[in-house]
């Protein structure tokens, strides 16, 4: 019921009991001074009374009816704030959600102004999203790097111990970097790594800021660039080469027959085990015979280590350990007094009676690169001597490297200078590393450079807390992955071992 029919109810009650309470009285007198001279006084009483009586009845239903209008219009005054109030809601929640969407449109928009690549990946390392610069830095899609190297960052990371320490430590941690962009070019990063860490101390996503630094590396990249591309040409054309002189298939069973019995000469896996306890061995020959070799003896409860690399590979190469590991077992066994670098100088000296080498222009120039360790496991004293090759241990995650001699065990101008013996103090829990250069001059299919010995020993920092035989595996992985469909150079040949 509305406001004006409320009010005009009112003034109806107001003026019908007026009336009724005012005129009344004057009715009575009327109808009692009527009585005196009129003897139908009675009819007038009676009538006077139904007046009165139907006026009551009619004041009785009008009050009643403004009762129900006033309830029914209190009820929709009600519903109508009810309505009022959710719409008011309604109206500050859509606004809250518009300033949202524009506070998130306008971080959105500076995250795409920076010149800077931003990468944010779950939990796991998992690729999630990049930022317009990615592209722009990399001329290509976050979809295509997925599809290229992988989706996980652990598996694509160039420097994977960077990111090992911020998780470990939940850290940002900055570190330098490299990715190939679509035009085939090296891109030098910068890397702010953060974890993002929850209320529960739980880290939630990964977020990779990269910086391009290239303009302070465009020298020396194109000095070395242009260094590696000749010597990749260089090394496809010998590749293009031997593959043109060979007849592989006339020797195919040749060969297998010459590997039964090259794998005979080595040791066997008992002979490993009781001498090495904790060690890998990645031996991995270019062609079906290998000019790398390992070999193992125990002398007087010394052991004594040996990889080797002879000259060429294949044929001519499995002849050359042969001869090598037949002549090594006769030195050793007939020492008295085991020292690295006397077993070197023999093994040149018989080496070079065998094979009548002199230092003639037109003579081939066999001969084998070596690194040979003695293990004395009382004193915890250990020996080497190295014919072009290096040793590498690890304590403590620092790799100290010991270098060998800069001359072969064959035909040299130095061949008359003895070899160095260099003897060492060991603790349990180091680890040597000792390998031909097979595996560091492997070239991979992404920029079609060598592996190198920088990232070779990158790698062996990175597997410093897992155990041995798991390091073959990722070693072999790593090293499949680098090639790819690329032939493999050389023979590749990787020995650790863990002291105890």
């Amino acid at each position: 019921m509305s406001e004006f029919t409320k009010n005009s109810c009112s003034r109806i009650e107001r003026i019908f009991f007026g009336f009724l309470f005012f005129a009344m009285p004057f009715q009575l007198l009327a109808v009692d001074m009527e009585a005196v001279v009129d003897p139908n006084h009675d009819l007038y009483l009676y009538g006077t009374a139904a007046v009165i009586l139907l006026l009551l009845a009619w004041l009785f239903i009008l009050i009643r009816k403004n009762k129900k209008l006033s309830s029914l219009n209190q009820v929709n005054i009600d519903h109508q704030n009810k309505d009022q109030e959710e719409k008011t809601r309604l109206n500050e929640r859509i606004s809250s959600q518009e300033d949202q969407l524009k506070e998130l449109g306008l971080k959105a928009g500076i995250v795409d102004l920076t010149l800077n690549s931003i990468l944010i990946t779950d939990a796991t390392g998992k690729l999630e999203w990049a930022n317009k610069s990615f592209e722009k830095l990399y001329g290509y899609k976050l979809s295509d790097l997925i599809q290229e190297e992988g989706d996980n960052i652990h598996t694509i990371s160039t420097n994977p111990r960077a990111i090992s320490e911020g998780i470990e430590h939940k850290k940002s941690v900055s570190y330098p970097s490299y990715r190939i962009h679509k035009n085939g070019k090296r891109v030098w990063l910068q890397v702010e790594f953060t974890p993002v860490v929850n209320e529960q101390g739980a880290i939630t996503k990964f977020i990779f800021i990269e910086t391009d630094v290239s303009l302070y590396k465009v020298t020396e990249e194109e000095i070395v660039q242009q260094r590696e591309e000749i010597d990749y040409q260089l090394t496809i054309a010998e590749m293009q080469r031997d593959k043109m002189s060979s007849k592989y298939k006339i020797f195919t069973d040749s060969i297998n027959y010459a590997l039964r019995i090259q794998n005979a000469i080595l040791p066997s896996k008992d002979m490993l085990k009781r001498v090495l306890d904790e060690y890998f061995i990645l031996y991995k020959p270019r062609d079906i015979v290998s000019g790398d070799f390992y070999w193992v003896s125990e002398i007087d409860g010394k052991k004594v280590i040996a990889i080797a690399d002879c000259t060429g590979h294949g044929v001519p190469g499995a002849f050359m350990s042969i001869l090598g590991i037949t002549f090594l077992s006769e030195i050793v066994s007939q020492s008295k007094h085991l020292r690295a670098n006397k077993i070197l100088n023999e093994l040149r000296s018989i080496v070079l009676d065998s094979l009548s080498q002199s230092q003639k222009e037109d003579e081939a120039k066999d001969g084998i690169d070596m690194t040979l360790v003695i293990i004395d496991p009382t004193t915890m004293r250990l020996q080497f001597a190295g014919a072009n090759n290096p040793l590498y241990l690890v304590r403590e995650r620092h790799i100290k490297e010991i270098k060998g001699d800069r001359m072969p065990i064959g035909t040299h101008p130095n061949e008359d200078q003895p070899f160095t013996n260099h003897e060492i103090d060991i603790i349990p829990g180091d680890s040597l590393y000792m390998f031909t250069d097979g595996y560091a001059d492997q070239f991979g299919w992404r920029n079609g450079k060598k592996f190198k010995y920088q990232a070779f020993r990158r790698l062996i920092l990175d597997m410093y807390d897992i155990p041995m035989r798991g390091q073959r595996v990722i070693m072999d992985n790593t090293i499949n992955n680098w090639r790819s469909d690329l032939e493999q150079v050389d023979d590749i040949l990787v020995m650790g071992l863990q002291i105890k």
